[in-house]
């Protein structure tokens, strides 16, 4: 999911919802993991989270830890 994230540069609820085709809790635990990993920012009320990781090299390292 992160890598569909950074190439979309896009990440909501409702993008990862219609991604999954999962039910509405699973992106939410997604986006939070996603969220202490640091690829996308925080919480930022109904606008999407910040994608942090830009590009593909950079999602890669940061993967890697």
């Amino acid at each position: 999911m992160a890598r569909q994230v950074v190439a979309h540069q896009n990440d909501s609820t409702s993008f990862e919802h219609c991604s999954l085709g999962q039910r509405y809790s699973r992106p939410t635990e997604i986006m939070d993991l996603l969220e202490v990993a640091v690829i996308i920012g925080p919480w930022n009320g109904a606008n999407p989270h910040e994608v942090l990781a830009r590009s593909k090299p950079k999602l890669e390292k940061m993967l890697k830890g």
